[in-house]
């Protein structure tokens, strides 16, 4: 069933403008989108899951910066090592989450096309 204030059969395609009466509408909707797997979300996904591996990168010259800071006694309480440490699991936790999706999807549309 498509949300839709008109009847047309390009239900979720731009140009469709969608009418959800109530939160729950919205939510059985988006829902339903995010389940259809399409390569423009594996991209998407595996995308975000690079990003998540540079920032995490990232977090590596920060906490060696803290660590140096630290030692020369600019930052005597550490707080740059665990900024950075705290910013190195945030990015792997974003690599992880957004590479299962990516592989997710992908191995639903490889099943579909078989």
């Amino acid at each position: 069933m498509c949300l839709t204030n008109h009847d047309t059969p390009r239900c979720g395609r731009a140009g469709v403008t969608f009418v959800l009466s109530t939160p729950a509408a919205a939510w059985r909707l988006m829902d339903r989108m995010m389940k259809q797997p399409t390569w423009p979300k594996v991209f998407a996904f595996t995308g975000l899951a690079v990003i998540g591996l540079a920032l995490a990168y990232f977090a590596t010259a920060l906490t060696t910066g803290g660590v140096t800071a630290t030692s020369l006694g600019r930052d005597p309480s550490g707080s740059m090592v665990l900024t950075g440490s705290a910013v190195l699991m945030a990015g792997i936790a974003v690599a992880a989450v957004f590479g299962f999706l990516a592989i997710v999807q992908a191995r639903a549309l490889q099943r579909g096309r078989a």
